[in-house]
């Protein structure tokens, strides 16, 4: 019996900040699973054995049809309300893997895609969420919650060396945080928490690094020197996951203060929270969204409101 061809549906591929991506597809087997895109970017960093490229609809038919796809996977809600027009001309099954923003902020901010969305959950045959929480947000969009299937991302954990929690002087620790410089990391927060430990122990020769790049960059760091953090913040900028994983060996601490942003921009569940705790890293962050799904407080890591 021949094996089903699954196409994958992702466009752009890929941003830097969603190695969650790369993650699933590397442990597919390409000539199964070719992938398809209008755009490709990072292809260094995120190398994949079966990239196809299309310009338009008719030209990704004329392509599913050469390679004989029988099913689509489209990655994030935007890629599925986007072929939804040729899974039903195709006539094809269509999972589609929903991720933050696409069921958060995006359906608030734009009343065409949330309109689209109905009719992707009416044709659509399946959808994956990163978190409980999730679910229950696509359920209040409109999707028939038997269609739903919880699905947490994973990570490979012969890249990450698991060490006990190093004794270390709490006065010289390092704390890491990784995550891109928009709202929903909270990292305002954690400036914030950081100014606090300053001025109840200033004695302390602790340092935050922070990873990452966005629009809230400039603000962040005029924060940290309004807060007299200069000598205390490293804002290192984006890195690799190699270079993530050597810094997450060194920290003793990794801090994630997510919230919700205020357009509703909300997270599923960090894939840097995971890393660090396969690591071994003493973990604190936020009750926000799916977090405590993963980490739950007081067992494998400490837990607090939001803000």
């Amino acid at each position: 019996m021949k094996e089903p061809v699954i196409g994958q549906i992702k466009c752009p591929y890929l941003p830097p900040t969603q190695t969650f991506i790369h993650e699933f597809i590397s442990h597919l087997e390409p000539e199964l699973n070719p992938l398809f895109t209008n755009k490709i970017i990072n292809l260094k960093s995120f190398p994949y054995g079966n990239i196809n490229y299309f310009k338009n609809l008719f030209m990704l038919e004329s392509r599913l049809k050469e390679f004989g796809v029988c099913g689509l996977h489209a990655h994030f809600g935007h890629n599925g309300t986007f072929l939804l027009p040729l899974k039903m001309k195709l006539g094809l099954p269509m999972l589609t893997s929903f991720h933050g923003a696409d069921v958060s902020s995006r359906p608030k901010e734009d009343s065409v895609y949330r309109k689209n969305l109905q009719e992707l959950f009416k044709q659509g045959e399946l959808f994956t969420v990163v978190s409980e929480a999730m679910a229950q947000r696509v359920i209040r969009l409109g999707c028939p919650p038997e269609k739903i299937r919880v699905l947490h991302c994973g990570i490979d954990l012969k890249r990450i060396s698991y060490r006990p929690p190093a004794n270390v002087p709490y006065q010289q620790a390092t704390i890491l945080s990784v995550g891109r410089l928009v709202e929903k990391k909270g990292m305002a927060d954690l400036l914030e928490a950081m100014a606090r430990v300053k001025a109840l122990r200033p004695k302390l020769s602790c340092r935050l690094l922070i990873v990452g790049e966005g629009p809230l960059e400039r603000p962040l760091k005029q924060l940290s020197n309004k807060l007299g953090l200069a000598q205390e913040v490293s804002f290192l900028g984006v890195m690799s996951r190699t270079e993530i994983i050597r810094l997450l060996a060194e920290a003793q601490l990794f801090v994630l203060a997510s919230r919700q942003a205020s357009n509703g921009d909300a997270e599923g569940i960090p894939v840097a929270l995971m890393e660090a705790l396969a690591g071994g890293l003493p973990v604190i962050t936020s009750n926000h969204e799916g977090i405590p799904e993963l980490v739950r407080n007081r067992q494998n890591g400490l837990v607090v409101p939001e803000g």
